[in-house]
């Protein structure tokens, strides 16, 4: 037998131990062409789990599942496959979990600075620091910081949506008080500063102004700290360019606009703070003044 091929067989051998020896499975995928294309076109589904590739973070899942990334490194569409087999079912999160955090953005040195008391105990431990925001801080009602503006925004969501519902609630009551709130809250427009910001949740949240492609975004990540299926439809509104959201409530896919059930000014001289005209109808078209073209790919869906 050649050098060569017993060099070879040892080395698969190793492989083969390391990769069994995990306490998860673990397992690398060298993805098809075939495969490939069904993710770029957001089609691929495993085991009835309906997560597109552009919405994985594959960032979140390398750093924050270790075990995993020791064996398959920063590879996403490794990350994304194994996720799809393995992850799910072991209850991994894909992204930033309901309290709008990330390891990545939280800014420890603002937490500290603003609670004295946390200060004193953990110094600039960042570890111990970010520990007691999961553990404790967030419980308590205490603020949390972050370097990115979209890191922000998510975090005010979750803290917002903390406000407006309750455990109680049915995911219908939630959609309302998401519903109404971002017609209560948000104004449509562009943000003097950054006019970009208002094609996404960054302007919608924290500048309270937004084009129809900031409520829709804004609206999809409600849900998803809701625990609620949602999408952003792209298309046209009375011959416009447009931006709605279908939600997927007790089995049935509802369209909803809440752009459009937004009166012009917020509260008009009659009070209304919110109409549904739009609101949790089956039919994609709300009465054939829009018309589908596609999903957008939206800025917290990495």
């Amino acid at each position: 037998m050649k050098k060569k091929t017993i060099k070879t067989i040892i080395l698969i051998t190793f492989l083969s131990i390391v990769l069994c020896s995990q306490t998860l499975s673990v397992k690398a995928y060298n993805e098809t062409s075939a495969v490939r294309k069904l993710m770029d076109k957001n089609e691929l589904t495993y085991g009835g789990i309906a997560l597109t590739y552009d919405e994985f973070d594959a960032d979140y899942y390398y750093l924050n599942n270790p075990d995993v990334a020791s064996v398959l490194g920063n590879n996403k569409d490794a990350l994304y496959m194994h996720y799809l087999n393995y992850g799910y079912a072991e209850g991994r999160k894909y992204r930033l979990d309901q309290k709008g955090l990330s390891k990545i953005y939280f800014d420890t040195a603002t937490y500290a600075a603003t609670y004295p008391d946390l200060a004193a105990a953990y110094g600039n431990n960042s570890s111990a620091l970010l520990n007691h925001y999961l553990t404790s801080g967030y419980a308590e009602g205490r603020s949390a910081f972050f370097t990115s503006p979209q890191r922000a925004a998510e975090n005010q969501i979750c803290n917002i949506y903390k406000q407006i519902t309750n455990e109680s609630m049915t995911d219908s009551e939630k959609v309302k008080a998401v519903h109404d709130w971002l017609c209560k809250n948000l104004s449509y427009g562009y943000a003097s500063q950054n006019p970009k910001d208002s094609y996404y949740l960054t302007g919608a949240i924290l500048n309270n102004k937004a084009v129809c492609q900031g409520y829709a975004d804004a609206f999809a990540y409600f849900m998803f700290v809701a625990g609620i299926k949602c999408d952003t439809i792209s298309g046209t509104a009375d011959g416009g360019s447009h931006a709605w959201n279908k939600v997927l409530v007790d089995g049935i896919w509802y369209y909803i606009d809440v752009t459009w059930d937004d009166p012009i000014g917020n509260v008009n001289p009659g009070g209304i703070v919110a109409s549904y005209d739009y609101y949790l109808t089956t039919d994609p078209t709300f009465g054939g003044d829009h018309i589908k073209e596609g999903r957008f790919k939206i800025n917290w869906q990495n």
